[in-house]
């Protein structure tokens, strides 16, 4: 189960880091050691894992439920994603509550003397 962690994580990581290296370069503070490189070497590693796992009959049934319990949640995930993507009659004042946290986040924070 592990492994789809990962490898989420590295698919996650060739796709973002290019998209906020274009977009939002000031959200990337940690430089990725061999950025492509390395995430796609990885991602190519753990795919072959996973693919050698359907050949042994003693890891089959790990990578059957795996794969079972990522379609499941892929499935929930698009399922909550569209119901969180309909628009609804209180949109106008979700747009109001954000733009007031957003208002929030450019005040400067003040400190709070020790009493």
């Amino acid at each position: 189960m592990f492994l789809f962690v990962y490898l989420m994580i590295c698919l996650s990581e060739l796709k973002l880091r290019r998209k906020w290296e274009k977009e939002r370069p000031e959200v990337l503070v940690f430089r990725m050691w061999l950025y492509p490189y390395l995430p796609a070497a990885v991602t190519i590693v753990i795919a072959a894992v996973l693919i050698s796992m359907l050949f042994r009959s003693d890891l089959r049934i790990e990578l059957l439920q795996g794969l079972a319990v990522w379609a499941i949640l892929s499935i929930i995930h698009f399922a909550t994603r569209r119901r969180q993507q309909t628009p609804s009659v209180g949109d106008d004042v979700g747009e109001v509550n954000a733009g007031a946290a957003s208002a929030l986040d450019r005040q400067p924070q003040q400190r709070r003397s020790p009493r």
